[in-house]
């Protein structure tokens, strides 16, 4: 086989070469460039539209810089206890995706795709707007749910479909669109 011997080894020495210059090359705490794996791009505190052709890589927009600093002039001052709660709602998701990930992995709920690495724009978008507001919702936006009141035990009843679950749709969070605030 092409994988045994000498090439297996070379193939473990080429990926851990790879995986060396990947983190070496990592954004770092005094970087203000990105190093994602297939581009090189500047970060930026505006918020524009732009024509990519003109650019050799795409911009990646922040508020906040590495160091923890307010970078944007749109950055909005909110409150502690809003800023608190968003933060609470978005460990309980990230708590509530690895047991929900792990349930699915044994068998024990049929359907789960997690947020991970989304919980602050599923969260932030969600406190951002008004409770009357009309949401569509994708699989991986739970944490709308959460931030409209839906509790871990509405969401649990859901997933693993129990009597109790209210929702009229045959997979988790696919109703489509949520409108008018907590669940009904």
């Amino acid at each position: 086989s092409r994988y045994i011997g000498t090439n297996n080894g070379t193939m473990a020495t080429k990926h851990a070469t790879m995986a060396t210059r990947f983190i070496s090359t990592k954004l770092t705490r005094t970087s203000e460039k990105a190093r994602f794996p297939g581009t090189d791009s500047n970060f930026t505190d505006e918020l524009q539209f732009i024509n990519p052709m003109e650019l050799p890589s795409i911009p990646i927009y922040r508020v906040v810089d590495t160091h923890g600093n307010v970078k944007s002039q749109e950055a909005v001052d909110l409150p502690d206890n809003l800023l608190l709660e968003m933060y609470k709602k978005m460990f309980m998701l990230s708590v509530m995706d690895k047991i929900l990930l792990q349930s699915q992995r044994q068998g024990r709920i049929s359907f789960y795709m997690t947020c991970s690495g989304e919980e602050a724009a599923v969260i932030g978008s969600a406190a951002a707007l008004l409770p009357a507001d009309t949401v569509f919702t994708q699989y991986r936006e739970v944490g709308v749910f959460m931030w409209r009141g839906f509790s871990l035990n509405d969401i649990m009843h859901q997933c693993f479909s129990t009597h109790k679950d209210n929702c009229p749709c045959s997979l988790p969070y696919q109703e489509g669109a949520l409108g008018g605030g907590a669940a009904e």
